[in-house]
């Protein structure tokens, strides 16, 4: 083993990311070559998750973080396309404009003028002005703010550590400083627990896997919601930010797209700077402009300007979504997905034609992604965050982090998932503390029902630095049908010796108890299943901001239809484990 270790630190593979090779003239360049990684010694093996063409990992079905998603599926739909005009403004004729709102309201998703203080609509990744009330702190950005160099810094940055340097407070700490504060992610808790680089296998084994899609949502994005609240000003109103899917996704030629089985994407991208002592609460929705299930001639007949894409395609939406939150901010962040429909009722049965129907179901095609990437980096501040996915796509993923860098902060993560049909669900959470005395407490509540699955994997690392520390992680899981499965990978990795961690994990079904007693009211099963269903996610629900609260609660309970259980259970009495 002595030997072992003497070879890999002359590799210096820890060190140098990637490798220099010298050119032509003597000088030293970067070597990017698709496997960068040395012979592991004594081996005729390459590592097996090589360095890509500019160093960012890449998806592979063995990969640890990438085992129960449907990669294949992935792979399998081309999303080659984007919407007609992407990067220009929406421009509707004044007779859309109404018709767009009104869509938006029957969504649950539209805020009146006097209880906003900004609302942005984006519609299949464009901006649309018509729709939208703009603010001082918050507005869609035109061209990149080169006049900002901080911001351009936090457009560069890429999760899972490869931007390797943490963001700090602007002029508060010089480079000595900041190196003696931990903020190189690599060398944080060395020499003997440090992840290394990026591309290093340790770190990968632990990564969300999300960083090639936040670069490509850097290299594509074309409409960008920036919210940047001055030092001392507190927005008391909510922004909210609506980024609304057409069926054709906005492409052109839709007709000659479907025949060739391709799709269309899109890449949203939210960037929030909250300055010292700024607070800010942040509403932000991805929904449907059509429910799938309607006729199509009559959503045409009704509604021309929305239904202008007579044909569904498949989409891909990679949002990316930033935070940067400074010395005793306050940001609450509300993120709701609904997009890809509803799934379809009751394919846990044997009943052949529902499960065809689903199996058919044109959302099955969309991918949804998204990634949270908050950096808190001023002793005392705040992040308060609510995460709730419960649309109908056949593909979701959202990746979650929070880099706690700082003295006395606070991060609050409560996030719901409600999974049907036949859809694939994956979330990660990573929850990373090099500051002093810092906290973080997460509550995370599953519902999987039909034949779906679900993937979750919570992740707390405390470095060395953030002595301390009090974090706590409970994820709770109903599985709501015989045929739905479920992973869950709560995971602690603590460098500190003087904190205080507490993780659990409990998988269930409803409690027949609980059934009785509505029975014993006169209310039947599947009213009284849904009620049980609500009451265990309704804590999540309320953490929403108070404005949009109760057109929440009415959106979840109306999903709770599709993915309650209406038959009986293979096994009769209370189940759990722990």
């Amino acid at each position: 083993s002595q030997e072992l270790f003497r070879e890999i630190n002359e590799a210096d593979v820890y060190t140098k990311f990637p490798p220099k090779k010298p050119t032509k003239e003597g000088a030293m360049e970067y070597e990017f070559t698709r496997y960068y990684q040395r012979r592991l010694p004594d081996t005729p093996w390459l590592p097996p998750f090589g360095i890509e063409n500019y160093g960012i990992v890449m998806p592979r079905r063995g990969a640890e973080v990438w085992k129960q998603f449907d990669l294949t599926g992935l792979e399998q739909q081309e999303y080659d396309h984007l919407p007609q005009s992407y990067g220009m403004n929406l421009e509707l004729f004044e007779k859309d404009v109404k018709v767009y709102r009104d869509e938006l309201v029957k969504r649950g998703v539209w805020e009146d003028e006097d209880k906003v203080n900004a609302q942005l609509v984006y519609v299949n990744g464009r901006f649309a002005p018509q729709l939208s009330i703009v603010s001082e702190e918050a507005y869609n950005l035109k061209e990149a703010p080169t006049d900002r160099p901080d911001l351009m810094k936090a457009f560069a940055q890429l999760p899972d550590g490869f931007t390797d340097a943490m963001p700090s407070e602007v002029g508060e700490m010089s480079e000595q400083q900041e190196e003696k504060q931990g903020q190189s992610i690599a060398h944080m808790s060395w020499p003997h627990h440090n992840v290394g680089p990026a591309a290093s296998q340790f770190a990968i084994n632990n990564q969300q896997g999300m960083a090639c899609f936040a670069a490509l949502n850097t290299l594509r994005t074309k409409s960008v919601t920036l919210i940047d609240v001055p030092a001392h000003k507190v927005v008391e109103k909510p922004i909210v930010i609506i980024n609304a899917v057409s069926r054709g996704g906005g492409a052109k030629d839709v007709q000659e797209i479907k025949q060739r089985g391709e799709g269309v994407s899109f890449h949203p991208r939210l960037l929030v700077n909250a300055m010292p002592y700024s607070k800010v609460s942040i509403i932000q929705s991805s929904v449907d402009l059509f429910n799938e299930e309607v006729d199509e001639n009559e959503v045409a007949q009704e509604n021309p300007a929305l239904y202008e894409d007579e044909t569904f395609l498949p989409k891909f939406y990679n949002g990316y979504t930033q935070l940067l939150i400074r010395t005793n901010a306050t940001v609450q962040h509300s993120y709701v997905d609904e997009t890809g429909g509803k799934v379809t009722p009751n394919v846990e049965s044997l009943d052949k034609d529902i499960r065809t129907k689903e199996a058919n179901r044109a959302a099955l095609k969309n991918t949804h992604f998204e990634v949270i990437d908050a950096h808190l980096t001023g002793g005392d501040a705040v992040y308060k965050s609510t995460v709730i996915e419960m649309g109908g796509n056949g593909r979701n993923r959202i990746g979650y982090t929070a880099n706690i860098l700082q003295p006395n902060q606070e991060v609050f993560l409560d996030a719901m998932v409600l999974t049907g049909g036949v859809q694939k669900s994956d979330i990660r959470t990573t929850l990373h503390h090099s500051g002093y005395k810092s906290v973080s407490k997460q509550q995370l509540k599953f519902m999987v029902g039909g034949r779906s699955t679900l993937s979750f994997r919570g992740r707390i690392r405390i470095e060395d630095e953030a002595q301390q520390t009090d974090a706590d992680q409970l994820s709770r899981t109903l599985l709501l049908t015989d045929k739905a499965r479920l992973w869950a990978i709560p995971s602690l990795e603590i460098a500190a010796d003087d904190v205080k961690c507490t993780h659990g994990c409990s998988v269930s079904d409803l409690s027949d108890e609980e059934l009785f007693y509505f029975k014993s009211r006169g209310i039947n099963n599947i009213d009284g299943r849904k009620l049980q269903m609500y009451g265990f996610v309704r804590d999540v629900a309320r953490s929403v901001d108070p404005v949009t609260f109760e057109k929440v609660k009415d959106r979840v309970f109306d999903r709770l239809n599709n993915i309650v259980y209406l038959g009986k259970r293979a096994i009769e009495q209370d189940f759990a484990s722990i």
